[in-house]
Formats: C-alpha cells, sequence, structure tokens
C-alpha cells in the first residue's frame, strides 16, 4: 500500500505540474478505491481501525482533492450524499475527518492551492479548472459572500465537525481579543 501511495503521488506530481499524464492519474486512483472497497471492517486502508497507512496516503489526497479541481476541473471528493466514482476513497475522507487528530491538521482548499505552487515551481493549468479556481479564490459572485453555499456549492465539502455558527462566534470574539493589541495596530 506504501508503494501505491507513491504510485499515486508521481502520477498527481506528473499531471498537476507538467500537465501530462490524466490517464495514468486517474487509473491509480482507481487502484486506490479498489484497495479501499476491499478493506474489511471499516473505511480505513486497514478496515476498521486507522493505521499509518491512512496517515501516510492522508496528506497527499488531500492535497490532490483540492489542485486538481482547482488547476485541472478534476473532482474525486464530493459531499456527503453526492454521487461520485470513488465512494471508498470518499468514506475515507469521512472516517478520516471523524479524528480530533485529522481534524487539526486538515487544510481548506485555498489554502492548497496557493501553498503547492512556490513548493513545486508550479502548476498547470487547463481550461476546466478556471470555474473552481474563481470559486475557490472568492472571485466567484456568491462564493465567499454570506451566508456560504453548502460545500461552497459542491465544490469543497463543509467542515460539519467544526461546530456551529456560535461556536464559531466565539472563537472569532475570543482570537479578537486575545490579538487587540496587534490588530489595533494594523
Amino acid at each position: 500500500l506504501l508503494r501505491l501511495e507513491r504510485t499515486l503521488f508521481s502520477a498527481w506530481m506528473g499531471w498537476l505540474t507538467a500537465g501530462y499524464g490524466k490517464d495514468r492519474f486517474i487509473d491509480v486512483l482507481n487502484e486506490v478505491e479498489s484497495e479501499l472497497q476491499a478493506s474489511k471492517g471499516g473505511d480505513f486502508f486497514m478496515g476498521g481501525d486507522v493505521t499509518l497507512v491512512d496517515f501516510m496516503f492522508a496528506p497527499f489526497l488531500e492535497r490532490m482533492a483540492a489542485s486538481l479541481i482547482y488547476f485541472k476541473g478534476y473532482q474525486f471528493r464530493v459531499a456527503k450524499g453526492e454521487k461520485t466514482e470513488f465512494p471508498a476513497i470518499n468514506k475515507w475522507f469521512d472516517a478520516m475527518e471523524t479524528l480530533e487528530s485529522y481534524q487539526l491538521t486538515k487544510s481548506d482548499y485555498y489554502t492548497h492551492c496557493w501553498d503547492l505552487p512556490p513548493q513545486l515551481g508550479g502548476c498547470s493549468y487547463e481550461k476546466d479548472g478556471e470555474p473552481f479556481e474563481k470559486a475557490i479564490n472568492g472571485e466567484l459572485a456568491g462564493s465567499w459572500e454570506l451566508p456560504v453555499a453548502k460545500d461552497l456549492g459542491g465544490i469543497e465539502p463543509d467542515w460539519d465537525w467544526c461546530g456551529d455558527e456560535s461556536s464559531a462566534r466565539r472563537e472569532a470574539t475570543e482570537r479578537l481579543s486575545y490579538n487587540h493589541a496587534n490588530i489595533v495596530k494594523f
């Protein structure tokens, strides 16, 4: 499975940075889907318990989901209940998002899509990614306006585990209060 993770990473890098290898990436992603479907007793790679294998796949599958929709218009991570060619991968994401250790390290699509190009020396754009890029960047009407559309209009699944609106307001108030001196300078 760890070799499969490296193979998936390599296929992703080829398509994301050089613009070739879409079919290869999809073939390897289908292998990942098959491995997860074959897993017995749970939604993780080795069944019902999270293992090192899951944590090896996690940062890259997360970045793949964000970058491929943004730069290529290719979506494999969908919101719960949406149709997908990759149901086992989506169940794996949902299972990972129940883990506090994953929740504390998970990032959003916007951050990943702006982090990756300088780290990788650039990413190749395809026209199919343009509407998703605009939505993720907040340039599409309604994408960053309150109230925010559920699942960013089907682009990025909501973080249901983060709490409700009142807890978000409380956290914002706490952070503003704590950082008041720096905010006033700004």
